[in-house]
């Protein structure tokens, strides 16, 4: 039966086509995906942070299976937000997430509406 299609020729490859190698190399990674098939929690911070405990807990991410975090501030957070120590531990997250090959994402909300810098954009009426 001749194919009659590109359509038909992707969803029913030919056994040596280089979409039926992509398919067989991709599900050959189903069982170790890489960092980018794998979850990636909200991680709350919402206490004091430190550089130390913030790189231990991503390792402990990376043993639970996790493909790397977004940082994401919450109430009670007791570290300035966008201060010199927020970036100090921004700076060590992203380090530590690049040793194990995860993937650190920021999430800029702070308890506001996208964009707002935990209503550091509104303190100066214009």
């Amino acid at each position: 039966m001749q194919r009659e299609s590109a359509a038909a020729d992707a969803a029913f490859p030919r056994p040596d086509s280089p979409t039926a190698t992509r398919l067989a190399d991709a599900l050959g990674q189903l069982p170790h995906p890489g960092a980018a098939f794998r979850g990636l929690p909200f991680w709350s911070w919402n206490a004091r942070l430190e550089p130390s405990e913030l790189r231990r807990q991503i390792r402990l991410f990376r043993d639970m299976g996790f493909g790397g975090f977004f940082m994401h501030s919450r109430e009670g957070l007791a570290t300035r937000y966008l201060g010199a120590e927020w970036f100090d531990c921004v700076r060590a997250c992203a380090d530590e997430a690049a040793k194990w090959g995860m993937r650190a994402w920021a999430y800029d909300e702070d308890r506001w509406p996208s964009g707002a810098a935990g209503g550091l954009v509104t303190t100066e009426p214009r």
